[in-house]
């Protein structure tokens, strides 16, 4: 298990992903960097700001991967905010595009948005950071600040 680190245009793009569409689940990709002991990620690409249909996503992350492949990149985790402020569940399509990219990146990582927290002003960031256990379920990380 590797540490992760976001970097600050990757929680911004994803914060306004959600803000422009908080009557909408939002999702992306993510995007980055894997060093020994260390996924740093770079950028993020949202997806889309409704569930999304098979044929699209895979569209959108064979797009994804050639442009990040030309940057150096890697398709590293996916990340999703919820539409409902009390939700905080992962809906279906979003583990199966986390798993899928877990099957070609080792610790890849999955994001959750907690719409609760979210504040001009957070004294902790309102995400959670899942990985994949040996069972191939999305457990959290612990967190570090």
């Amino acid at each position: 298990m590797c540490e992760v680190e976001l970097s600050t245009r990757v929680y911004v793009k994803m914060i306004l992903h959600a803000a422009r569409y908080p009557h909408s689940t939002v999702s992306g990709a993510l995007v980055g960097r894997r060093t020994p002991g260390c996924l740093t990620l770079c950028d993020c690409v949202p997806i889309g700001h409704q569930l999304p249909l098979a044929l699209s996503l895979e569209v959108a992350l064979t797009q994804i991967d050639s442009w990040s492949a030309l940057q150096g990149l890697v398709i590293a985790g996916f990340y999703q905010a919820n539409a409902i402020l009390r939700d905080t569940s992962i809906n279906s399509a979003t583990l199966r595009s986390a798993s899928l990219i877990a099957e070609y990146q080792e610790d890849a990582v999955l994001i959750l948005m907690d719409n609760e927290r979210l504040s001009p002003c957070p004294g902790v960031p309102p995400l959670t950071v899942l990985h994949q256990n040996g069972y191939k379920q999305w457990i959290p990380k612990d967190k570090t600040l």
